[in-house]
């Protein structure tokens, strides 16, 4: 008997050894996708979690918090503190953490000029999201926030 087509014992085959095709296809993919963690000393600081709790409680009953804004006219981010913090009192860090790529990072050490701001050039910021953290310290307090920024 001739017929045209395939039979089924070369079809059976022939599904068999695409699904097989397929499923390396998929791991090979997963093989070359990144999985970092959100940071290198991740779990060091899961364990030191409750003074970031204390900080967080300590910012929220702040009447007036830091600002954070981009300026797009000359593409910046302004960190700007409340009048009752004292620039030469006031000290901490900002971090410009980019969540889709650990590479972007920036960490800067925090200084307030007379005006209780502190400009962040953006020459090397790329368009997209970033959280702004603020870590800092003000009479013997340590305090923390952070903030959304799109960069533009």
């Amino acid at each position: 008997m001739s017929g045209k087509g395939i039979g089924w014992g070369k079809g059976v085959w022939l599904i068999f050894g695409g699904f097989v095709v397929f499923m390396l296809g998929i791991v090979a993919f997963a093989s070359m996708q990144r999985f970092d963690l959100v940071a290198p000393d991740y779990y060091a600081q899961q364990i030191d979690y409750q003074s970031q709790i204390d900080k967080n409680a300590r910012t929220a009953r702040l009447d007036e918090k830091p600002r954070v804004e981009f300026r797009s006219s000359d593409h910046s981010v302004m960190v700007t503190f409340p009048e009752n913090f004292d620039p030469a009192q006031t000290s901490g860090t900002i971090q410009l953490f980019r969540p889709s790529n650990s590479n972007y990072d920036q960490n800067v050490v925090l200084a307030l000029d007379a005006d209780r701001t502190q400009v962040i050039p953006g020459d090397k910021l790329i368009p997209g999201l970033y959280k702004v953290k603020l870590d800092w310290q003000f009479n013997g307090e340590s305090f923390y926030t952070e903030e959304a920024v799109v960069v533009q």
